[in-house]
C-alpha cells in the first residue's frame, strides 16, 4: 500500500507548482539492516518518490478536480484548514510543512495519472477529456495504468498508451 503526499509550493515568480509524491510502506521484517540504516541515515523527505508535477494554464484546467478530491477525501493533515484556506485562495504558504497533503491511495493514483499524462500535452480539449476518461475509469483500470506507468522499466511507453486510450 502506497502513501501520496500532494505538495503545493511557489516558484520564483509567485506561480504555484502542485507535485505528487508516493512512498511505498514496506514491512519492517522484510527489509535489510543495510537499507533501514541508509533510510534511517538521510532525511525521511528521502523516501518519498517524485512521481509528476503540473503548473501553469494546465493546473488551471486540473485545479478544480484536485479541490473536490480535496473536499471529499479527510485530509490526514494536522494543517488541513490552513491548507484548505490556501486552496480557496489560490495561496501557498511560506511555511512549507503546511502544504504538505497525505491523500488516500486511489486518488493520489489517478492525481499521478493526471498529471503524468498532461505534461505535455497542447491543447486544452485534449487535457478535459483525459481529465474525464480517468474519473470514469474503475478503480482496477487505473492501478493498471498506475503499474504501466511508473513502475514500468520504459516508462514512456505506458504513458503514450494511456494518452492514446484517454483522447481517442
Amino acid at each position: 500500500m502506497n502513501t501520496f503526499q500532494l505538495n503545493i509550493i511557489k516558484d520564483n515568480d509567485n506561480k504555484l507548482i502542485y507535485q505528487i509524491f508516493s512512498k511505498e510502506n514496506h514491512n519492517k521484517s522484510k527489509i535489510s539492516k543495510n537499507i533501514r540504516f541508509n533510510a534511517t541515515k538521510h532525511n525521511i523527505r528521502s523516501q518519498f518518490r517524485k512521481l509528476a508535477h503540473t503548473y501553469g494554464w494546465r493546473l488551471t484546467l486540473i485545479e478544480p478536480y484536485i479541490k473536490e478530491i480535496l473536499r471529499n477525501n479527510k485530509i490526514k493533515n494536522g494543517n488541513d484548514k490552513n491548507v484548505q484556506i490556501n486552496l480557496k485562495y489560490e495561496k501557498a504558504d511560506q511555511n512549507y510543512k503546511r502544504n504538505k497533503i497525505i491523500i488516500d491511495e486511489e486518488d493520489g493514483v489517478r492525481l499521478a495519472l493526471l498529471f503524468k499524462t498532461a505534461c505535455r500535452i497542447r491543447k486544452m480539449g485534449k487535457i478535459d477529456k483525459i481529465l474525464l476518461n480517468l474519473k470514469s475509469l474503475s478503480r482496477e483500470e487505473a492501478y493498471y495504468w498506475y503499474s504501466k506507468v511508473f513502475n514500468n522499466g520504459r516508462k514512456q511507453n505506458g504513458v503514450r498508451a494511456l494518452r492514446i486510450l484517454m483522447v481517442s
